[in-house]
């Protein structure tokens, strides 16, 4: 039997398909997610988080992102909406020290993943 540990701060309705409302995450990646919004003491909002492929083709993410799934295929990321620079610097100092080790900053939102199919890396998007 596999034993779950209780998610303390995101429900269901924050991480799954916004479309569908299906959700499949792994559940080291969730772990991340909670602790990240505990050691902050911030509320986090979760831009986006599990994609099925209609919605990612929508919002046009990418065929391979690691925020698709499906009943075979967990998501790994995390949309966290940023206010300004002091929040973003916070976040992303207690993500990488939580083992998130693919990163993407945008204007208003940092990208977090931990998809281990996926090599390392940081970018800025538009």
């Amino acid at each position: 039997m596999r034993i779950m540990k209780k998610i303390k701060y995101f429900t269901s309705d924050e991480i799954s398909c916004p479309c569908c409302g299906f959700m499949n995450i792994n559940t080291t990646s969730l772990y991340k997610l909670d602790l990240l919004r505990e050691s902050l003491g911030l509320p986090l909002i979760v831009n986006s988080a599990c994609r099925c492929k209609f919605h990612n083709e929508k919002v046009g993410g990418s065929s391979n992102s690691s925020h698709l799934c499906s009943m075979d295929r967990e998501s790994f990321a995390f949309d966290i909406k940023v206010t300004d620079d002091s929040m973003r610097f916070q976040v992303l100092r207690k993500a990488i020290d939580l083992g998130f080790h693919r990163i993407g900053i945008y204007s208003n939102f940092i990208h977090l993943d931990d998809d281990l199919r996926k090599r390392p890396c940081v970018w800025y998007g538009k």
